[in-house]
């Protein structure tokens, strides 16, 4: 079982999550097992983030400005908005978003979200 109390969540989402994984395959180490392998794999992943924001209409930003398609939707899509989110809403510094983020260096958070704070 993976511990939950290692990743930074809201103990509402923690307790859905365990509740989630008690009604999986309970001898897998994996939060998304598969019924072909151990783990989900990184395409079926992308695969169904792709597929439910389409069902759920979202059109991400652009950083050149506008509304993206719900095909552009990614799992990366949800780094970039965590990083968006911790800079413009909750004005956290560069560093906060390294740890989050687990960039190697502040440099590597900067040339990706510098911008950000600049807007």
């Amino acid at each position: 079982m993976l511990d939950w109390d290692y990743l930074d969540l809201a103990d509402e989402t923690r307790r859905q999550l365990r509740r989630y994984q008690n009604r999986v395959w309970e001898d897998s180490e994996a939060l998304f097992p598969s019924r072909q392998s151990d783990r989900i794999t990184d395409r079926s992943v992308r695969n169904v983030v792709t597929r439910v924001a389409e069902e759920a209409g979202v059109c991400p930003y652009r950083i050149e400005g506008g509304r993206g398609d719900s095909l552009e939707v990614s799992p990366h899509t949800f780094r970039h908005s965590i990083a968006f989110r911790m800079i413009r809403r909750e004005n956290k510094r560069l560093e906060d978003v390294t740890l989050r983020l687990r960039h190697a260096n502040l440099q590597t958070t900067d040339e990706v979200y510098g911008h950000f704070r600049r807007q």
